[in-house]
């Protein structure tokens, strides 16, 4: 009897050894999965831009304080080989919004790296929520534009106050939009409107202690690392996919000032690197 013709029914690929598939035997993958799901929340990768990000769509941005408490910062990149030089060339700058609620630290981190003329990054609007928002002097001194949405004549109804914040984003021609200090819920209308295009950062290294109070949280926890992350801002409160995080170890004196002190830190240093990163991107 003649040898039956062999037929490759599954392809030798690294996603079925990554999955333990049969080559060449298995007719589909185990368990009759098409994709591997991920992990709600700090897995999405549907976000279309994240893909060519320098470091992977899910590997985040890392930036740690070292334990020996000198101050010195390594930041874990991919490796590359060394280039020659490329002529200088203007540096596009994506107009981005931020959105602030009080005295606005982060932003003012942001501000002097978008007065940097190499940096990628252009403010075109700081907007608050709040009339008295201390955020508002500093923006309108670095000569930038500034709007006040009042949230409490909209009462109860959010997305009336939302709609009208993002008349005003629109507006301003933002490619962008940056929480820094906000301290509203967003609805799932704005975050619909700005998916994939709207940054937070948190105190905290997430998915750890997502919300309010993380530091005396880290405390109790007694957790050796406390930090910051820098996230893609989805209808879950501190769920979106991570882009970068910076760590401090929790010293054994440490009391929440102290700790929030020092994560703050690595917050002004962490937010502007992450957004050139992502400007970069969508400059391309």
């Amino acid at each position: 009897m003649d040898r039956p013709a062999r037929v490759p029914l599954a392809g030798r690929n690294r996603q079925c050894r990554r999955r333990r598939n049969a080559p060449r035997l298995q007719l589909r993958h185990r368990h009759g999965a098409r994709h591997v799901r991920a992990r709600k929340g700090h897995g999405r990768t549907e976000c279309p831009w994240r893909n060519r990000l320098p470091h992977g769509p899910d590997r985040p941005l890392r930036r740690r304080l070292h334990p020996d408490r000198t101050g010195l910062l390594r930041m874990k990149k991919p490796h590359s080989r060394t280039r020659a030089k490329a002529p200088a060339k203007k540096t596009e700058k994506v107009p981005i919004a931020i959105l602030i609620s009080g005295r606005g630290s982060n932003m003012r981190a942001l501000i002097e790296a978008c007065a940097r003329p190499d940096y990628p990054a252009e403010i075109v609007l700081v907007l608050s929520n709040r009339p008295d928002a201390p955020g508002l002097e500093v923006a309108e001194a670095a000569g930038l534009k500034t709007l006040v949405i009042d949230h409490k004549p909209f009462g109860k109804d959010r997305e009336a106050h939302e709609r009208e914040i993002d008349a005003a984003l629109q507006a301003s021609g933002a490619m962008l939009v940056v929480l820094a200090g906000y301290m509203r819920v967003l609805t799932p209308w704005l975050v619909k409107a700005w998916e994939d295009r709207m940054l937070n950062i948190h105190p905290s290294l997430l998915p750890a202690f997502p919300g309010l109070h993380t530091h005396e949280a880290a405390i109790k926890a007694g957790v050796k690392e406390h930090g910051c992350t820098v996230h893609l801002v989805t209808s879950g409160v501190d769920e979106g996919p991570i882009l970068g995080q910076a760590s401090v170890p929790v010293l054994e004196n440490d009391t929440p000032e102290t700790l929030a002190a020092r994560v703050l830190e690595q917050e002004h240093l962490l937010y502007p690197e992450v957004l050139e990163m992502i400007c970069d991107v969508f400059a391309k």
